[in-house]
């Protein structure tokens, strides 16, 4: 795998977001920052619970993603009701259905 250093890019997106209290530009800054500084990224960013079992996509960069994903779909909508966790949509692999 490429040179990665993680506290750098930690250090460029707590610099970028000091202050900031709009969660949906900071989710934004923080999946730009991630994908375009890691080098392994091929989605990057976060879904939203919109409604009771209900995910709707939120701010991302990389390719399409489902739009919408039921607790009761996919790898993504089973992780969730389990909590978020580091790496879910990855093991989905935009896959979801």
């Amino acid at each position: 795998m490429p040179d990665f250093d993680r506290g750098a890019l930690s250090a460029q997106i707590h610099a970028l977001c000091h202050g900031e209290t709009d969660t949906v530009a900071l989710m934004a800054t923080v999946a730009c920052e991630i994908h375009n500084g890691h080098p392994m990224s091929d989605w990057t960013g976060f879904y939203r619970v919109v409604a009771p079992e209900l995910l709707k996509i939120g701010p991302y960069q990389g390719g399409h993603g489902c739009l919408v994903i039921p607790f009761s779909r996919g790898v993504c909508g089973a992780a969730f009701p389990q909590g978020p966790r580091p790496g879910a949509a990855a093991a989905c692999g935009r896959g979801c259905a």
